[in-house]
């Protein structure tokens, strides 16, 4: 996948943390965003995912789907963050239906 450029304002601060960690790393500039991008990302995705199956609105096997994980980094997540398992009859019958076809 190509990449695009962006354009953002950071703080002084922010750039000299961003070129401290990038010089420890050993890495260039862009290549440390990447990473804390893509950092960033995984976890706003997750604590998505983990709203919305707090709310009901997905099931654990889904919110692992969307949040990029296995469904076992997914119940350690949830965990980690106090969420009640909600577990119905109708979710494990998806899960059996999606495991055996």
């Amino acid at each position: 996948m190509p990449r695009l450029p962006v354009a953002t304002r950071i703080s002084e601060s922010e750039l000299r943390e961003i070129e401290a960690l990038a010089k420890e790393e050993k890495v260039d500039k862009a290549t440390l965003l990447r990473r804390v991008i893509d950092l960033g990302l995984r976890q706003l995705r997750t604590q998505r995912t983990v709203e919305l199956y707090r709310a009901g609105r997905v099931t654990m096997r889904k919110a692992a789907r969307i949040a990029g994980v296995s469904l076992w980094e997914m119940i350690d997540v949830l965990d980690r963050e106090r969420v009640p398992v909600q577990y119905s009859l109708k979710d494990l019958r998806e899960d059996l239906e999606e495991a055996y076809g």
